[in-house]
C-alpha cells in the first residue's frame, strides 16, 4: 500500500498504477492528486523478464 505524503491517504497498489516521466517513477494520489515519488529498488539487471520493484520515497 502506498501512502500519500500530502494528505496521508492510504492507496492500494492496485488503485494507483506507478508512472514514469522525465523526473522518475511516481504515483498520483487518488484523493488529492499529489505526485508521490517512487524509486526503483531492484533488481538491478535490465532484462525484459525482470520484475520492477519500486519503493516509496520518504523524506527523513
Amino acid at each position: 500500500m502506498w501512502t500519500c505524503t500530502e494528505c496521508r491517504l492510504s492507496v492500494m497498489f492496485s488503485a494507483a498504477d506507478p508512472e514514469l516521466d522525465e523526473r522518475g517513477f511516481f504515483f498520483i494520489c487518488k484523493g488529492c492528486g499529489h505526485r508521490n515519488p517512487l524509486r526503483r529498488v531492484g533488481p538491478t539487471e535490465r532484462g525484459e523478464d525482470d520484475p520492477l520493484c519500486l519503493a516509496q520515497v520518504v523524506d527523513a
